[in-house]
């Protein structure tokens, strides 16, 4: 038989292809949005520092200080509003990459039972359902942490002192970019298990 009559290359290819494609906007996006937090709380801190007393200037009490200040300020709030505008965004776009995930679980569990007639393969279909609900749950978690840490580091901006700030938000900064909930190396292995149950399929239909 044609490999192309066989409907489980079909599926097997749109999950590798898709697992893939989802991975590689994962990280590009997520990178984004870490810079974007960045500069979240790079904006915020300097707004801090935006008052009389981090100047210590002579003309710290005058006119002309003040209004130099109120400038300073309203920069940093313009450049953390926007930043803002930029981390909510990345994570709209991971959001619609989880999305994108639970679509293909879906329609791998509604696929009907393989032709008795076909030979077995070595990845059944349920086991790929799992596989892809794995992923998405990974990428769920990880939006979850996002979206709390981006609302910790707005709100904490201007509930916390300048003064050991910038080690809170290391931390956060950190939750965002190491994603303990993403295992990049699982991913990687199920991505493997799908390419090399797809080259099982054509060796054993062009047969």
């Amino acid at each position: 038989p044609e490999m192309a009559s066989d409907p489980r290359h079909g599926y097997l290819r749109r999950a590798y292809d898709t697992i893939a494609r989802v991975g590689k906007e994962w990280k590009e996006t997520s990178d984004r949005g870490a810079r974007a937090a960045e500069r979240v709380v790079n904006a915020g801190i300097r707004q801090k520092f935006a008052g009389k007393r981090a100047f210590g200037c002579a003309f710290a009490d005058t006119g002309e200080f003040e209004g130099v200040r109120e400038w300073m300020e309203a920069s940093m709030i313009s450049k953390k509003r926007d930043a803002i505008a930029d981390a909510e965004e990345a994570l709209d776009c991971l959001t619609k990459l989880f999305t994108t995930l639970s679509n293909l679980e879906n329609s791998l569990s509604a696929l009907p039972p393989p032709d008795e007639k076909l030979q077995p393969i070595s990845l059944p279909i349920s086991t790929l359902c799992e596989w892809v609900s794995e992923i998405g749950i990974m990428y769920r978690k990880s939006i979850t942490l996002k979206t709390v840490t981006l609302d910790d580091i707005t709100e904490n901006l201007t509930a916390v002192s300048t003064r050991g700030s910038a080690e809170l938000y290391s931390v956060y900064l950190s939750a965002w970019v190491m994603e303990p909930y993403v295992d990049i190396k699982r991913i990687k292995y199920i991505e493997g298990a799908v390419a090399i149950a797809i080259a099982n399929l054509q060796s054993s239909t062009v047969r």
